[in-house]
């Protein structure tokens, strides 16, 4: 039985099918305010903000699943279509996915290392990298996060790896 990892945020990037004029969606929607670049937004209704550019490509940010995250972006799309210019949603893919927990006891970060986590002295955690693109960070306190993931699936499967390694170090 291992400790669930829970997602704390959801990175997704979105393609409409429209250019925007960004004074016009500033002026028309209160939630907006030019940012450098872009326009950042927040939905009332959906937690998560987005970046908006001009070009259609959207960032959204803050989402706790990647159901959440699309959810937010057809929201956000709806919002523009009704009130600045008719879009759709042409693309939308989960770029990155960040989950933590706190395992309730403390970790041996030096005997990590021989499970083949980094550790680095400036840093006080020790990293597990997996698939190039996969970290897992663990504090001496227990806590854990992992990034670099771009679905659920993907957190399940290197926690079952990672959890039993970081069990067996306990203090």
């Amino acid at each position: 039985m291992s400790v669930p990892l829970q997602i704390v945020n959801v990175v997704a990037t979105a393609t409409l099918n429209c250019r925007l004029n960004l004074q016009m969606v500033c002026d028309l929607l209160p939630s907006a305010y030019q940012a450098k670049g872009g326009l950042h937004m927040v939905v009332v209704k959906w937690f998560p903000t987005f970046l908006v550019f001009e070009s259609g490509k959207v960032v959204c940010n803050g989402a706790t699943s990647p159901d959440e995250a699309y959810n937010a972006v057809k929201c956000l799309v709806a919002g523009l279509s009704k009130s600045v210019c008719e879009c759709k949603l042409v693309e939308f893919n989960v770029v990155n996915l960040v989950a933590s927990c706190k395992l309730g006891f403390n970790v041996h970060r030096y005997k990590l290392q021989e499970e083949g986590f980094w550790l680095d002295e400036r840093f006080a955690g020790v990293t597990y990298s997996y698939d190039k693109s996969i970290r897992v960070i663990c504090f001496h306190t227990g806590s854990v996060y992992m990034t670099g993931a771009k679905s659920v699936e993907q957190i399940e499967s290197v926690w079952s790896l990672v959890y039993p390694l970081i069990c067996k170090h306990t203090m």
